[in-house]
Order: C-alpha cells, then sequence, then structure tokens
C-alpha cells in the first residue's frame, strides 16, 4: 500500500465511504445469520449510528453556516471568530455549506430517512438555540 500523499483530507473521506459502503441492505432477512426479523448485524449498527452522527453534523454545519452566508452576502457585519467582515462571513458561510453538502453525501440519508431527519432536526435545532442564544461571544 502506498502511504505517499496521505492526509487527513483523503484518509477520513477514504475510511467513511469504505466503511459506509459495506455490504448491508434493508432485507427482511439479515445476512449475518440468516434470520428473519429485526434482528441487525454489527456492520449494519455501525452504518445507521454513521449516518446518525454525519447526519447530527448536516444539521448542526448546515445551521451554522447559513447566518454567516446570509449576513455575508447582504453586506452586513456578523460576529465570526475570523473577523466579523461581510468577505469573511460570506467565504465562512460558503465553506460551511461546502461541508454540510458533503457531509449530505457521506450519511446516505436515504437507507435511514427518519433516524437521519431526527438527527438533522436536533442539529439545526441545537446550533439555532446557540445562535439566538448568547451566540459564540456570549451576545445575545
Amino acid at each position: 500500500m502506498r502511504t505517499e500523499g496521505l492526509t487527513i483530507g483523503t484518509i477520513v473521506p477514504y475510511i467513511v465511504i469504505r466503511n459506509h459502503c459495506s455490504d448491508y441492505t434493508h432485507s427482511e432477512t439479515d445476512r449475518s445469520t440468516g434470520h428473519a426479523g429485526h434482528e441487525t448485524s454489527p456492520q449494519r449498527r455501525d452504518a445507521v449510528l454513521l449516518t446518525i452522527a454525519l447526519s447530527f453534523l448536516v444539521g448542526l454545519f448546515g445551521g451554522n453556516a447559513l447566518p454567516h452566508f446570509m449576513r455575508g452576502i447582504t453586506k452586513e457585519r456578523y460576529p465570526n471568530s475570523l473577523g466579523g467582515s461581510p468577505v469573511v462571513n460570506f467565504v465562512t458561510g460558503w465553506a460551511g455549506l461546502v461541508i454540510t453538502a458533503l457531509l449530505v453525501h457521506w450519511a446516505r440519508m436515504d437507507l435511514h430517512p427518519l433516524a437521519s431527519f431526527i438527527s438533522v432536526a436536533v442539529g439545526l435545532l441545537l446550533i439555532g438555540l446557540f445562535h439566538s442564544g448568547p451566540g459564540a461571544f456570549g451576545k445575545p
């Protein structure tokens, strides 16, 4: 195996995709045991947990990116750890939306729609409460 040129940016997507695209389906029979019903294999359970975690991050990153993107595109100042200028907010919001799109792709939400929906909703709720409450700098 080649190890040259490996970075976090190339390793993490590879691990996520490799682990998430394993052989599991929504069939009536569990492939690992051959039994019908609601038994789940550890592989399927891990895939569901990965979908839930990534879906939660989709809500968190997407909900955080929107106010920065909107303030930046309307040329309004908004508190940001990199500065409050409209350009910085626009770029920060854009980067957050790009990360959100990647997370949506990796989450494979179509395989577990209810769990994904709930996870995204919880992530959005928490970041929304954060932004509407104390915010990052303690100012309401």
